[in-house]
């Protein structure tokens, strides 16, 4: 009886150690993963490697990219500290079909670049966040310039850094415009 009782312990305690390994294994996997995902292959699946832009952040806005234009001229009159500080030229530039634009960060003194373009039936507008910039401007003294890179959104930025700059974006830029043009926040999800 005793020693029918000591296999039966025997046995359970080999499928207890199996168990465990598993377990660890499996941990190790995930944690493997997550890693990889976090350092690499989230660039690879979030970006489309074709276009003008092919990195960048975007949303379709169902409003005409006139509309868009409107309310980000609208946003910046009543925000002008969006604006970049002694420009020479102005913020927006237009080619063809496309519209970008230039944004302000005052509390990291940088520049953001979105872009506009209507979709192909024109009654939509995919709105593009690209790039972050140092602010840099003819004022600025040659022994303050900090010859920094641009940064593209979904590209040079890390997991945890990239999403931080998006949800500030959405915070600080596209909130708002959403916000004058009168659309259900369902975008920003």
């Amino acid at each position: 009886m005793l020693i029918v009782h000591h296999r039966k312990l025997i046995q359970q305690s080999k499928k207890w150690l199996i168990m465990r390994k598993f377990v660890l294994v499996l941990i190790g996997v995930i944690i493997t993963a997550f890693l990889i995902w976090t350092t690499y292959l989230w660039k690879f699946f979030k970006s489309s490697f074709a276009g003008s832009y092919p990195t960048s952040e975007t949303w379709v806005i169902p409003k005409k990219q006139e509309e868009v234009i409107r309310a980000i001229i609208e946003l910046i009159k009543e925000y002008p500290e969006l604006e970049p500080p002694n420009k020479r030229v102005s913020s927006y530039r237009t080619y063809r079909y496309w519209y970008l634009e230039n944004f302000h960060y005052s509390d990291t003194d940088e520049d953001v670049e979105i872009y506009l373009r209507p979709t192909q039936d024109s009654s939509n507008t995919l709105f593009g966040f690209t790039t972050v910039k140092q602010h840099v401007d003819s004022f600025t003294q040659f022994n303050k310039l900090v010859f920094v890179p641009n940064k593209d959104i979904n590209r040079d930025y890390g997991y945890f850094e990239n999403k931080r700059q998006i949800k500030k974006f959405k915070e600080k830029i596209l909130k708002p415009i959403i916000l004058k043009l009168n659309i259900k926040n369902e975008i920003l999800s």
